[in-house]
């Protein structure tokens, strides 16, 4: 059973390890990857110009992403410190929060969530049944997104061929640890299928379940999660399971704790109230909003046909989504992505959009692991249709309003999206093809 001490330890030690990892593999710092990103994603309740304030000075943001291993490690030599403790939450909470404003990642809001709980309640049983319910809670939530937006058709062979397609041509860190092996598993509608109907079966039953084994089978959970990780990065992309692995901490305090089920006392009612919100809020209100800190965990959520017909509309073919805060684009007009480079290194900082710019859309509020409501894709997929791109404007023209989408430089938000062609082999607007009010074609 992890102590507190262990926790913070461990937690300190992995985040700095992903950290040198990504840095030593990408060839520069690993967190100036999200300074070269033009937009940010601010949560409702934040002042713009707190946020902007610190993405516009590199130095304010890289301090404050490096803090975090070295109050962990504080945190670790004095747990009995409510200052130390209080120092460790506040610090990982202000660096997931201008982190995951810029690259959207998923990975810390566990230990987020995590950090608090010991924070308030320190070594403690009500600690152990929060951060198991949190683990939980990771996992059911990710495996409801699924089933919300890609149905049951999540677990077809068409999904894991998809997703396994796109990353296994990736370069270096961003593709699979083990390409050959990926490609098998891609010639296999068998070991597809069973990779789908495993993932579902895992996140929404398994772990679950976990929740009434005793503590002595319920650590097994916490190696399949870890095996999970693994499993992605052998096959999907390395980086993006070396960067889950930092929860593989709270799997090991959370699975791994003494909790006994059925009792009281030893934090199992905790336990099974944050696990139980969590089902029900995902299962009969909706996903979560992306919200931080708030999130669905909708994990590469789109099922085979979806993926495909986004991906062909809105990333590999010679069309986009772009959004921008000062209407249609113009023919002509450059389209900056969310990265310039690879996922690692990223560009060579963020790019000047002082004046008028477009953006595309992808993997800003829309992406493999962004959706950005619970009726998203069924509005966007009528009828389990192909993509209906009036619709999909008219979807993100909503999700729009609330501001949220900011430009850095000029602290402008994103109002309105269009649906663009390219010109061949650019990143330029050729002419715009639709908005929300249906086909535009100037």
């Amino acid at each position: 059973m992890m102590t507190m001490i262990s926790f913070y330890f461990a937690l300190g030690v992995t985040v700095w390890l992903i950290w040198l990892s990504g840095t030593v593999v990408g060839g520069s710092d690993l967190h100036t990857r999200g300074l070269n990103n033009p937009l940010c994603m601010k949560p409702s309740w934040m002042p713009k110009n707190v946020l902007l304030g610190v993405l516009r000075q590199p130095a304010l943001y890289r301090f404050l992403c490096h803090a975090p291993p070295a109050c962990l490690l504080l945190a670790s030599y004095r747990p009995e410190s409510l200052a130390c403790r209080l120092l460790a939450a506040l610090s990982f909470t202000a660096y997931s929060l201008v982190e995951t404003s810029v690259t959207h990642s998923h990975r810390d809001y566990p230990a987020t969530y995590a950090l608090w709980v010991l924070a308030c309640f320190g070594e403690s049983a009500t600690s152990q049944g929060l951060i198991l319910g949190i683990a939980v809670h990771l996992m059911i939530s990710s495996g409801i997104a699924k089933l919300r937006v890609g149905g049951v058709a999540w677990a077809y062979p068409s999904t894991m061929r998809g997703v396994l397609g796109h990353y296994v041509n990736k370069a270096g860190a961003d593709g699979p640890l083990i390409k050959p092996l990926t490609a098998w598993a891609r010639s296999s509608k068998a070991v597809l299928f069973g990779f789908g109907a495993g993932t579902l079966f895992f996140e929404c039953v398994v772990v679950p379940l976990g929740l009434f084994l005793p503590p002595g089978l319920r650590v097994m959970v916490a190696y399949g999660a870890f095996g999970m990780h693994v499993g992605i990065a052998a096959l999907q992309s390395l980086a993006i399971g070396t960067a889950f692995l930092v929860n593989s901490v709270i799997y090991a305090y959370g699975f791994g704790s003494g909790v006994q089920p059925f009792t009281s006392g030893n934090g199992w009612p905790e336990a099974l109230a944050v696990a139980s919100a969590s089902a029900f809020y995902s299962i009969f209100i909706g996903l979560l909003p992306e919200n931080f800190p708030s999130t669905p965990f909708a994990l590469f959520a789109w099922n085979g046909k979806q993926w495909d017909s986004l991906f062909e509309h809105l990333v590999t073919g010679n069309t986009r989504l772009v959004v921008s805060p000062d209407g249609p684009p113009q023919v002509g007009a450059e389209v900056f992505p969310k990265v310039a480079g690879t996922e690692l290194a990223g560009g060579d900082g963020r790019p000047d959009c002082s004046q008028s710019c477009t953006f595309d859309a992808w993997d800003q509020f829309l992406g493999e692991t962004l959706v950005p409501s619970s009726d998203f894709a069924k509005r966007i997929f009528p009828n389990d249709s192909g993509l209906h791109v009036p619709n999909l404007c008219r979807a993100v023209d909503e999700y729009l309003k609330a501001e949220s989408i900011v430009v850095i430089d000029t602290g402008r938000p994103a109002l309105q999206s269009f649906f663009v062609q390219l010109k061949p082999g650019t990143q330029v607007v050729a002419r715009v093809l639709a908005d929300a009010h249906g086909a535009v074609g100037t």
